[in-house]
């Protein structure tokens, strides 16, 4: 991977190819034209010998180590049908051929939005102009599954594994992901103000500070005392990296649907909070949303309040309206 460096006062390409350093000078020691002159001589002549895996394994290899562990997992999939391509190959139409191809697998779309966007994004901070055209799925619609609070008790009752109990109630009474949850260490819980900060997350998948309610923080205290290791959801003394079989054994054992997932969790704690009528913005905060249309687009309708006025207004004789203020005055 070409990279712009300074070389004896001057600017030049350089990379490792083949257990050599090679360099091509930019003729000058301004860095604005030096930046210009660097897109050009990549587009020229350093697109046609990098291959995707090789820009794909850069692009990951800036990222956090969660992250990576990620794209290393998304990257089995990718591999088989992106991997030798150069930028200039790849296009809509093979954006197009995989998804057809992981539908077919039974792959749903939000997972292959995940993938082919990790596809673009390792294309575009390779060259801005790469690819010139992408495909992806259209977003699926906002899931419907959620639990109720009678759902919740059940799911703690049958919660065998005392890691897999702190677990479902860290989810619900903070809202985040699952890796937010999992990735929680002792030093980022606050006793004596009762809060959590969850971590930084991506650009893309914040991550909120939020308030300890009774009864997360009684429970928290308890496990900190029995603590074997920094993280929170730990087990044999070490990081727990998945709950899936414990979750799902806990969910069959509730006698609730196979639907309900780790993310099911999240999704319910903010319907609770917009069935209770806390404002959009604050349920956007607890959740880590940057863009509050987002909690809008996916919550707003469990509110008691949501298109009321709109729905008085629908009517014969419509109440507290300024135009009945008029008729009557």
């Amino acid at each position: 991977m070409w990279k712009l460096k300074l070389y004896r006062g001057k600017f030049a390409a350089v990379r490792r190819f083949k257990g050599t350093t090679q360099r091509y000078s930019l003729r000058t020691a301004d860095e604005r034209l030096a930046e210009q002159r660097f897109d050009d001589f990549k587009k020229l002549q350093a697109a046609p010998n990098e291959t995707l895996e090789e820009i794909f394994e850069l692009y990951k290899s800036e990222k956090s180590k969660a992250e990576q562990e990620k794209l290393s997992y998304m990257w089995k999939n990718l591999k088989p049908e992106f991997a030798n391509y150069r930028p200039d190959q790849v296009d809509r139409e093979k954006a197009i051929s995989y998804t057809n191809k992981r539908r077919k697998q039974g792959i749903k779309d939000g997972t292959i939005i995940r993938e082919l966007g990790c596809i673009r994004a390792s294309l575009r901070r390779f060259d801005k102009s790469f690819p010139k055209t992408w495909f992806t799925p259209p977003a699926p619609d906002p899931k419907d599954i959620n639990i109720t609070r009678e759902e919740f008790s059940r799911l703690l009752d049958n919660a065998a594994a005392p890691h897999i109990k702190l677990f479902i109630m860290l989810a619900i009474a903070t809202g985040a992901r699952k890796t937010a949850v999992l990735e929680l260490e002792w030093h980022q819980v606050d006793f004596e103000r009762r809060f959590i900060s969850l971590g930084r997350g991506s650009r893309i998948k914040r991550r909120a500070t939020v308030p300890l309610n009774d009864m997360v923080y009684q429970a928290l205290k308890e496990a900190y005392l029995a603590r074997t290791c920094d993280y929170v959801i730990e087990y044999n003394s070490d990081k727990v990296k998945d709950v899936r079989t414990g979750f799902n054994r806990t969910v069959e054992r509730s006698g609730l649907s196979k639907k309900i997932t780790p993310h099911v969790l999240r999704h319910s704690a903010a319907i609770w909070m917009a069935e209770g009528g806390i404002p959009m913005s604050e349920i956007a905060q607890y959740l880590g949303h940057s863009d509050t249309k987002v909690t809008e687009r996916t919550y707003a309708r469990y509110s008691p309040d949501y298109l009321r006025k709109a729905s008085d207004l629908l009517q014969l004789n419509p109440a507290n309206t300024p135009y009945n203020e008029v008729k009557n005055g």
